[in-house]
């Protein structure tokens, strides 16, 4: 059985005051927090006797499932204790169980949490009642929300009892007839999901462009999710200024909003409980005790949750006070007798009802005339048990990060509204309508992308809501740094500015509309001239650029039959031949200087004559090492030191090259070579084939045409005489020229690079030349603002918020409608403009090491092989020298200079007559293997053959 915890309060003994029994159920390792508020409210009214009322047994029940029949057996248990009233767990579920059983046994169950209004009583009037002002609450978000004006309202939800409380509210037709809603859910507890509900708000602000306004989000959640929420909002950068939340929870007071209130976001809720408010209901020292040890009972279930649900507390405390109230009234009415008969019940689950309450039914009629001086205000009930006062307070996270109330809404005698938020300093709403006091100017202005740009669907928008860009966003930072309010103007005739005629002094484009005080300020990419100068003033430049040229990338190269080439240079293809032919020649000398080559063949040898064969011929070398090379087999295999030695380095050398051209003819096949047909001003100057110009009228253009320079007069004369116009009325123009002709734009690196990111087809050609100038804000001489704007855009260069802007809107995605003769999505390759994938062939140099382990070997193997055959032409000298002194004289010597012998491929020995075979092999090698070399035995008695 679960256990019990009752507390037995001492009484005096009085004929006046009337005793009372109450009972709370709570659930285990949950809700101590709740327990201590409960014990304190029976402790403080034992304390003061208010109303002759004292509290003779107050019973905690701990739940330690949710079952129904454990549910049933502790409240029976406390129907049998004598309990008249039941206070609920804050948890709907049980919550429901209890009322059902309140209901049959008469006892009166007191709810504090949300109730839902299209519930169905069981009677017209039943046993339960809420101290949470579930009705008011929606009342008074109504008002809330007109007062506000929201127009676009994102409702963030995570359990489906949050549509069911707010059904009324968002099937208002009077209210949301004007407003729409659109609704997100979070689909689990877990925080990608509270991540993903985030981005699809904001999702919503991108499609809906509520971003030039206010992002408005009602959040029904409670405060743990709430925070998750806000949470993930900080992440995708959404607690700003452009974004408002209304929390539903009433605990903002002790929310703890830390991470959020540095970044001017605007977080609104209301509260029906006020620190000065349960001072002066309870003495001050008991309030702070009250707050202090819920808050370490919160503690010690909720180690992880840093806020204490305050509201919880505060209605369990106003639970009791009622309790205690309707106690009072019943008793001064019928006398304490009328409580002396007990409800009870019995324990086996079952819901028969033994016996009710006898007079719980007064005490359910009662409810409706008492009024109770609570924590959370004034505690009133209409004929149906739903309480009808309360007084909300609206607070509200100013611009300074403090927590201000803005204003009260009172239920009783009729609704009131009262808000003072555009009177307290640092509001949100105070800070607007100083803003409709501060100055207004005039931005005149030009379209050109990503600087200006008209939004998609502008005709449905307003004002400067119809524009977005860089120079867009960056008027917005300086307004708000600087206090003024700028409305845009795109200048009629298109044109940055140039004089009409020399002597009139009048200019056209921007430059003309603020020399006639059409414009305060002129905010575009417009490049800071001398001629300009002299007319009006600009401020430090904003961006830093230079002069570049735009060209369509080159189209591949197709069809080259020579492409099995590239992957080794022209050096490296000669080198190898080169050391085929030198291995070969040494190949040859070693194998004929080794005596291990030369094999005898029976076939065609006789009794006189042996025939001796070398497989190494030129040729035969030659196929040997290209099978090598190739990796296929040839039938040779070398028999000697010297060869195999050789044949091992000439083995290592190819395999690492073949290695090495793999890897390369992968590469290189497999990626398009592109080739610039000129890089730089000069080049461009002097090839035919690309047409080249400017804007005309532009910074770009003036410079060519004032400059000094010999290639640059030489450039702005054929730009000025190319025939059709080498000019172009804006950058737009210019880009699509390059794209459908053989045109080379020559313009400002700034926007170069905004264009190359958004067409793949688009390249720069070198470097950024000239870049010592920059776009600035031009304005009219003597311009009040000068100076302030300067010293703002220097301070935004300092802190990167210049960078930030150019990243976002040269790194953006394509928009729709800029899907223009491009073939892909460039997204994010700002940073590999003018980068080429070039991969070049392997040069001599990358390969030189390995010819030269290749020379090494060959070194080694003739050293090998010169070694062999001094050895072997010792040996064979030696063991024939008494043999040739015995039979010189019948050696038919043949008289031939050895320096001139051919070496052979096969040797056809003539054994003279009584010689042995032995004796003959010795004698041949002899003289074959000194002649070619020094000469020493000059035999006569060989007959030699060569077969080719």
């Amino acid at each position: 059985m679960n256990s019990q915890l009752l507390l037995h309060c001492l009484l005096l003994p009085s004929t006046l005051a009337s005793a009372l029994n109450i009972g709370i159920i709570l659930r285990e390792n949950q809700d101590k927090h709740i327990a201590v508020a409960f014990q304190t409210a029976v402790r403080w009214l034992n304390t003061h006797k208010s109303g002759n009322v004292t509290i003779e047994r107050s019973s905690v029940q701990y739940l330690k499932t949710t079952k129904e029949a454990e549910i049933m057996s502790n409240l029976c248990q406390l129907a049998e204790s004598g309990v008249s009233f039941v206070v609920g767990p804050p948890d709907r579920q049980i919550g429901a169980v209890i009322e059902a059983l309140c209901e049959e046994l008469h006892i009166i169950y007191i709810k504090y949490y949300w109730d839902v209004l299209n519930q169905k009583p069981r009677s017209k009037v039943g046993f339960s009642v809420s101290v949470f002002p579930t009705q008011l609450y929606l009342d008074m978000t109504k008002e809330l929300l007109l007062y506000w004006r929201w127009e676009k309202v994102v409702f963030v939800y995570r359990q489906d009892i949050s549509i069911v409380r707010f059904h009324a509210l968002i099937a208002n037709p009077l209210l949301f007839k004007k407003i729409q809603v659109v609704i997100v859910r979070v689909e689990d507890n877990s925080n990608e999901a509270f991540l993903n509900a985030a981005k699809r708000v904001r999702n919503y602000c991108d499609e809906g462009e509520c971003w030039r306004t206010m992002n408005r989000v009602l959040l029904e959640l409670n405060a743990a999710d709430a925070r998750r929420y806000l949470n993930a909002a900080l992440q995708l950068g959404m607690i700003n200024l452009r974004n408002w939340y209304f929390l539903t929870m009433l605990d903002l007071p002790k929310f703890d909003i830390e991470p959020f209130r540095h970044n001017l976001v605007r977080i609104s809720a209301t509260t029906i409980w006020w620190r000065q408010t349960a001072d002066v209901v309870l003495d001050a020292d008991v309030a702070r005790q009250l707050f202090a040890e819920t808050k370490q009972a919160w503690i010690e279930n909720h180690a992880n949750v840093v806020f204490t649900p305050m509201t919880d507390i505060i209605l369990t405390f106003d639970a009791v006070m009622l309790a205690a109230r309707v106690h009072a009234k019943v008793a001064e009415s019928q006398g304490a007798s009328a409580f002396e008969t007990w409800a009870s019940c019995n324990l086996n689950g079952q819901r028969k009802m033994s016996r009710p309450l006898s007079k719980g039914v007064a005490l359910r009629e009662h409810i409706k005339h008492v009024s109770v001086k609570g924590l959370s205000g004034t505690i009133e009930f209409n004929d149906y048990n739903k309480r009808m006062t309360t007084v909300f307070r609206i607070i509200e996270l100013g611009v300074d990060g403090k927590l201000a109330n803005t204003g009260n809404w009172s239920s009783h005698p009729r609704s009131i509204l009262d808000m003072h938020d555009k009177e307290l300093e640092n509001t949100h709403s105070k800070v607007m309508i100083d803003q409709l006091t501060r100055p207004k100017l005039r931005v005149t202005t030009i379209e050109e992308r990503p600087y200006v740009m008209k939004r998609l669907h502008s005709s449905t928008f307003e004002g400067n809501a119809r524009y977005e860009g860089f120079c867009v966003d960056l008027l917005t930072k300086l307004s708000e740094n600087l206090g003024f309010d700028f409305e845009i103007n795109v200048v009629d005739d298109g044109k940055y500015g140039e004089p009409i005629n020399e002597t009139s002094g009048k200019w056209d484009g921007m430059i003309g509309q603020l020399l006639n005080k059409h414009a305060d300020m002129a905010v575009a990419p417009i490049t800071v001239t001398a001629r300009r100068l002299e007319v009006i003033d600009f401020t430090n430049p904003f961006l830093q650029l230079g002069i570049s040229m735009l060209m369509r990338v080159p189209g591949p190269k197709h069809f080259d039959l020579m492409s099995f080439l590239y992957p080794l240079s022209t050096d490296v293809w000669i080198y190898l031949c080169l050391a085929t032919v030198c291995t070969t020649l040494v190949m040859v000398i070693i194998a004929r200087l080794s005596p291990y080559e030369w094999t005898c063949i029976p076939e065609q040898s006789t009794p006189e004559v042996e025939v001796w064969h070398n497989h190494y011929s030129y040729m035969n070398t030659l196929w040997y090492l290209i099978c090598v090379l190739l990796r296929a087999g040839s039938g040779y295999n070398p028999r000697t030191a010297s060869t195999r030695v050789l044949s091992g380095v000439w083995w290592a050398f190819t395999l690492i090259l073949i290695a090495q051209y793999t890897a390369n003819f992968a590469a290189v096949l497999t990626v398009d070579r592109k080739s610039m047909p000129f890089n730089s001003l000069d080049e461009l100057s002097n090839q035919t084939e690309y047409a080249f110009g400017s804007i005309v009228g532009g910074s770009t253009a003036q410079f060519f045409k004032d400059s000094h320079l010999e290639n640059f007069k030489d450039i702005w004369q054929k730009m000025e005489s190319a025939v059709p116009s080498a000019f172009v009325p804006t950058n737009k123009d210019g880009v699509q020229r390059v794209l459908q002709d053989k045109y080379v734009f020559l313009m400002e690196s700034a926007s170069m690079e905004y264009e190359v990111t958004q067409n793949c087809n688009l390249t720069q050609v070198g470097d950024v030349v000239l870049g010592s100038k920059g776009y600035s804000i031009a304005l009219p001489k003597g311009s009040p603002w000068r100076e302030p704007l300067s010293r703002q855009i220097l301070d935004f260069n300092e802190k990167g918020i210049i960078m930030l802007l150019k990243n976002i809107w040269w790194k953006q995605k394509k928009r729709p409608t800029d899907d223009e003769n491009g073939d892909g999505d460039c997204i994010g390759k700002a940073d590999a403009v003018n980068v080429y994938e070039f991969h070049s062939p392997l040069g001599f140099g990358q390969v030189a090491g390995l010819f030269l382990a290749l020379t090494a070997g060959l070194g080694f193997a003739f050293c090998v092989a010169i070694g062999e055959y001094l050895f072997f032409a010792y040996k064979a000298s030696k063991r024939s020298a008494d043999l040739l002194s015995d039979n010189r004289k019948q050696i038919d010597l043949i008289h031939s200079p050895p320096q001139t012998m051919t070496p052979t491929t096969t040797i056809t020995t003539v054994r003279p007559r009584g010689w042995s075979k032995l004796e003959s092999e010795q004698v041949r090698r002899a003289v074959s293997f000194e002649q070619p070399v020094a000469g020493v035995l000059r035999a006569s008695v060989r007959r030699r053959e060569i077969k080719v």
